[in-house]
């Protein structure tokens, strides 16, 4: 009994051995992530009515989530950015006249950012939707 137990206890070291190490998400990692979109943001045309208007809010929605994840409301944060994310997206979405608001590709770039930003802050908080 005693080597069948010595044998489990080896066996499960070398499991655990093989694992590959987990890299620590910190706050301001993902934050950084952030950061990156907001300059991302700045260099981005916005065409359209109120393309000012329509910057602000898409910077709003950057600027909210940094705050949320300062005060570690982790979830807060992931809405903002998930906000943000469908907005930038909309904004390629063709109208009826064919006309976009945002080019697809930085639609598509500033979207990717929002999405790696969230799965950041998902690994700070893994029970946020």
């Amino acid at each position: 009994m005693n080597t069948f137990r010595a044998f489990s206890i080896c066996t499960a070291l070398l499991y655990i051995l093989m694992i590959p190490a987990v890299q620590a998400t910190t706050v301001s990692e993902c934050a950084g992530q952030i950061q990156t979109l907001e300059q991302e943001l700045s260099g981005v045309e916005i065409r359209g009515n109120n393309p000012d208007q329509t910057r602000a809010s898409l910077e709003s929605k950057l600027s909210g989530s940094l705050i949320k994840l300062d005060q570690a409301k982790f979830c807060d944060a992931i809405l903002k950015l998930t906000q943000f994310r469908d907005k930038v997206q909309d904004l390629a979405v063709p109208n009826r006249k064919g006309e976009t608001k945002m080019d697809t590709a930085d639609s598509d770039s500033l979207a990717s950012g929002a999405d790696e930003a969230i799965v950041c802050i998902r690994d700070l908080d893994p029970l946020c939707p």
